[in-house]
């Protein structure tokens, strides 16, 4: 027995050592189910790998171990003088997935580490975050090497601990420039308001000045305002770009008031000195700094910069300077309209929705303009921008837009007379649905909808008749927006419309209504099961699904047996969510469905049911070939809370080849374990 177990163990030994990464792989996986020490050591050496996969196999298996502390003792020990980087890189991601449960174990290794392996422990624990570790990493604050210092100064600003503040603000009164400058960060992160003062004192030793005006704009305390100010409009040029990018960060943090005090702030300083400066960063390279500048422009309300930002709307500072130029308010409407002369579409494009942001009525003949641009979606931005400024005078032009040639134009249109539509005479539009273009009578027929007028209901209701069917559409969508009550007597007769996308449209809006209202239509409905069109079909579940009684129960029965997968998909999800167990032997029986998709709804729909004696069935899904059933099964069973299952899911998490079983697995013991008990 030993030389056999000796002989298996040399041949493992071999193939993880194999030059084919498959063969090395498959050997590891062969572990999956490892408890000894002998695998362990294996498996950590696997962690060093030169193929990924190999490595990522490794980690996952670490992390399914049960014993946290031996998994983090053994990986400690084994890192001792480790000069493998893939080694070390697999160990911290072991850790950081482990979380809080390996926070402890590395704790307790802490006090006796060299100085290497406490580096490296404390750098994983500011990667884990977990507050537990704050003690002891304020102690290591206190370690004769100036690096672990450092490592444990960083870290707790990464865990952004309240209670290390005061030994960090000591760190500032001491010569120690490495432990400064980590200090200084960390305070920044940790976001105290006790720091601030002590880091604007900071400001007057220059070598830390950078470091402490970027801290001081992390916080985001206004307090910190007057200081940034000054060193923005008094500091060096390195400096001063410090101070604009703290400066935006701190505005970044502020509620609408204290960002206008910050505004107002930067604006008393501003000199024709700062302008020059900032139109200078906009042809730097220094991304960060440029994306400031762009801000600070508009902040400024800088209008002569207008035509230097207009170029950049075509580039990766697109939406900065949109945002910048909008933030200059009405003043920048005439600069920008100057501006766009020769300009292409792209640029007219977003100059509209420019003006659209601003919102002033200056900018109305402008976007009049461009609402007859020769490009499409400049007509359809100025539409939609017309509709944010809400001017009456505009109604007539945005009429002949719900002629355009483009669908899309059209529907801006709609949607910018929708905004106005208090000031839409109700008597044009209900004549206009007798109009002769059918796109021109669809758009009446929605803006009515929107106004909710009921005088029009009977006109729209004509409309069902329509010999266009995108017009008949239009007005079941019309009449779905008006109070149920009013309309539901009129769309019966579009359940019988040739247009499966008009009965579609109705059942949508049937969808919605109150459970009493479906039951006056329900006999309109039943022919609809037989329905020519699947997706008529598949959407009847989701409403008989809203009723009960033993009718609506055998009518979910017989859609089941629908030839059609989809329409048996939605069946068995409205069968699931009755939680009706009458329903179990049916859904059992489509869990042996040749069609994927249907076995998946049938797996999930037992998840839903509710009754536990499905559990094995389940469980024997978990093995299936198709990732998708894997998954759904491993859903299940979570919603079915089946302990028995927790061995088989952790299987699924270490071995599984698809990353989303392994997740669905995940979740599953969440759901079967949420207080994380074994």
């Amino acid at each position: 027995m030993e030389a056999r177990m000796e002989s298996s163990n040399r041949e493992i030994a071999g193939k993880l050592k194999d030059p084919d990464v498959e063969t090395r792989l498959s050997a590891l996986k062969s572990l999956v189910a490892f408890h000894d020490s002998q695998s362990m050591d294996w498996v950590i050496e696997a962690l060093g790998d030169s193929e990924w996969r190999v490595r990522k196999t490794a980690v996952a298996m670490m992390v399914g171990l049960d014993d946290r502390k031996q998994v983090v003792g053994r990986l400690i020990k084994r890192l001792g003088g480790e000069k493998n980087v893939g080694m070390q890189n697999a160990a911290v991601e072991i850790f950081i997935q482990l979380g809080k449960g390996s926070v402890e174990p590395l704790l307790i290794h802490l006090p006796d580490a060299d100085e290497n392996i406490g580096k490296f422990i404390i750098d994983t624990l500011g990667e884990i975050k977990d507050p537990k570790s704050v003690p002891l990493l304020i102690q290591c604050m206190s370690k004769p090497n100036e690096n672990v210092q450092a490592s444990a100064i960083e870290a707790l600003g990464k865990i952004r601990a309240t209670a290390a503040v005061l030994p960090l603000l000591e760190v500032l009164k001491k010569d120690r420039s490495l432990l400064k400058f980590s200090a200084i960060k960390a305070l920044g992160q940790i976001g105290e308001t006790r720091a601030v003062e002590p880091l604007i004192e900071m400001l007057g030793q220059s070598m830390f000045k950078r470091a402490a005006v970027e801290a001081l704009g992390a916080l985001g305390d206004l307090k910190a305002l007057d200081a940034l100010v000054s060193t923005f409009t008094l500091g060096s040029k390195a400096i001063r770009h410090s101070a604009l990018k703290a400066i935006i960060d701190l505005e970044s943090k502020q509620s609408d008031p204290n960002r206008s005090t910050i505004r107002a702030a930067v604006q008393i300083g501003y000199s024709e000195e700062i302008y020059t400066e900032l139109m200078d960063t906009l042809n730097g390279s220094d991304k960060p700094l440029k994306k400031a500048a762009i801000k600070m422009l508009g902040w400024l309300c800088e209008t002569r910069s207008i035509p230097a930002l207009i170029p950049l709307l075509t580039s990766e500072y697109e939406n900065d300077v949109i945002g910048s130029l909008i933030v200059m308010g009405k003043g920048a409407v005439i600069p920008i309209v100057s501006a766009l002369s020769g300009q292409d579409e792209k640029v007219r494009e977003k100059t509209a929705f420019i003006l659209g942001g601003i919102r002033d009525r200056q900018a109305i003949p402008t976007l009049l303009e461009l609402l007859c641009d020769n490009h499409g979606h400049v007509r359809s931005t100025a539409a939609t921008s017309l509709g944010l400024i809400k001017d009456p005078s505009t109604i007539k032009s945005l009429f002949k837009t719900l002629s355009d040639p483009y669908p899309d134009v059209q529907e801006a249109a709609v949607k910018a007379l929708i905004e106005m539509k208090e000031a839409l005479p109700i008597p044009s539009l209900i004549e206009s649905l007798k109009n002769e273009s059918p796109n021109f009578r669809s758009h009446a027929a929605l803006l009515l909808g929107h106004i909710k007028n009921n005088d029009s209901i009977p006109a729209l209701s004509f409309l069902l008749k329509d010999p266009d069917e995108n017009v008949r559409r239009s007005a079941v969508q019309a009449l779905g927006l008006f109070d149920s009550s009013k309309i539901l007597p009129y769309l019966t007769m579009a359940f019988g419309d040739e247009d499966h996308r008009i009965r579609l449209a109705v059942l949508k809006i049937i969808e919605h209504v109150s459970l009493e209202e479906i039951e006056k239509v329900v006999d309109y409905l039943i022919p609809l099961l037989r329905d020519q069109n699947i997706w008529v079909r598949s959407a009847m579940p989701r409403i008989l699904g809203r009723l009960s009684g033993e009718k609506i129960f055998k009518l979910l029965l017989d859609l089941l047996n629908d030839e059609v997968g989809v329409v048996k998909i939605s069946a068995l999800s409205a069968l699931g969510g009755r939680k009706d167990k009458r329903a179990l032997p049916f859904v059992l029986e489509q869990t042996s469905s040749s069609d994927m998709e249907v076995k998946r709804a049938a797996i999930l729909a037992l998840g839903k049911l509710g009754d536990s004696s499905v559990t094995t069935r389940l469980r024997s899904f978990l093995s299936d070939s198709h990732w998708t059933i894997r998954a759904s099964a491993a859903q299940a069973i979570g919603e079915l809370r089946d302990t028995a299952s927790r061995s088989r899911l952790r299987e699924l998490v270490i071995s599984d080849t698809d990353d989303l079983v392994k997740e669905a697995a995940r979740s599953a013991i969440a759901q079967i374990e949420p207080d994380g008990s074994p």
